[in-house]
């Protein structure tokens, strides 16, 4: 008999925690499980060609406006908590991030088995975050961490009923990557990213500047509309290239030599790096912050380094270690190649279906 689980995600759009649970769910055989997708299919992003049973579209629209965010935020709980009334007690319910809170209140009253798979970690918690952090010690019934550094941020409670199950990548995305040579013999940098400037998108810019003698790419998951608006005042920056949301990045990953992450380590926190590990398929080194998740899949100096990107000439200093020294590039990208190796699909895919159970 199949298994039926209802999967939640609030913001379908091309970022980790989307991509994450778009692996998992063409992951699972759909002859084996019956498998619900409730998000906002109204965006594109990762889910909208995904692999489930059915889909349930619950219309959200980010906007900048707080007031008219904190109304699309409400209304997603209203309508997954009115959906998951109706569910099955034999229904799994799996929430993917901290955030569909109402949801795992109304499954868990109702007696159902709540998953919930965090992405999110923050140094400091607002009133808000502990909340959510809360619901989810009292409503779930298994806690999937996408690092360690997100485990140990739970509290003893909630870490009781937590497991580490680090991210993968789909077995598509190792088959579809592109093995022919670059095209041309210049160096190019690359940084995938939303388009927040706690992202470090600016401090990328400004490091195009200060290191012309490489190329610079940022794919943003914006609007061209909205990247004409955010970097009109880096538009004369010959070696710096930014383009809006893309669901294909391998041409990207085939022709760049150095992949890195920005985000400011006081603002954010990353909690693991999928882009990271795409760029390590490809034998790209990678630049990361210090802290976090994301350190996890950086050995220094070997497949690549920790650095704050508000440490300007620090940050040049290990670009130009890497990029300018080919032995040591090498030696690098065979070292970001084997990494990537440890973070099998079948592992993970298989920790996530005892999980279900």
């Amino acid at each position: 008999m199949k298994k039926s689980l209802v999967f939640i995600h609030l913001f379908n759009g091309f970022t980790g925690s989307p991509n994450v649970l778009a692996t998992i769910l063409n992951g699972l055989n759909t002859d084996n499980y019956d498998t619900t997708v409730l998000t906002s299919f109204n965006n594109k992003g990762f889910l909208s060609d995904v692999n489930c049973t059915r889909q349930v579209n619950i219309s959200y629209y980010f906007k900048q406006n707080k007031i008219f965010r904190l109304f699309q935020f409400i209304k997603f709980q209203f309508f997954a908590a009115i959906f998951i009334l109706g569910t099955s007690k034999k229904d799994i319910i799996f929430l993917n991030t901290i955030q569909p809170f109402l949801p795992a209140i109304i499954a868990k009253l109702k007696g159902n088995k709540v998953i919930f798979h965090i992405h999110e970690a923050y140094s400091k918690k607002t009133l808000f975050t502990n909340f959510l952090f809360y619901i989810i010690q009292v409503s779930s019934d298994e806690i999937i961490c996408v690092s360690e550094y997100v485990l140990n941020q739970l509290n003893p409670k909630s870490r009781k009923k937590a497991s580490l199950i680090y991210n993968s990548l789909p077995v598509s995305f190792v088959e579809n990557r592109i093995l022919e040579p670059k095209k041309d013999s210049s160096k190019n940098i690359l940084m995938v990213s939303s388009p927040k400037k706690y992202k470090g998108i600016f401090q990328f810019c400004n490091l195009a500047g200060l290191l012309n003698e490489y190329n610079f790419v940022l794919v943003c998951d914006a609007t061209k509309e909205e990247i004409e608006g955010l970097f009109s005042s880096y538009s004369k920056i010959n070696n710096l290239q930014i383009v809006g949301s893309q669901k294909n990045l391998h041409p990207f990953y085939s022709e760049a030599d150095l992949i890195v992450n920005f985000s400011i380590p006081n603002q954010i926190v990353e909690t693991f790096g999928l882009t990271i590990l795409e760029g390590m398929t490809y034998g790209l080194p990678c630049v990361v912050p210090p802290v976090g998740g994301i350190t996890e899949l950086v050995d220094e100096g070997v497949n690549g380094y920790k650095v704050d990107c508000r440490e300007t000439w620090e940050l040049a200093n290990k670009i130009r270690l890497i990029l300018d020294d080919d032995l040591k590039y090498k030696e690098m990208s065979n070292e970001a190649i084997k990494k990537s190796k440890k973070f099998s699909f079948d592992v993970f895919i298989n920790k996530i279906k005892l999980k279900i159970g």
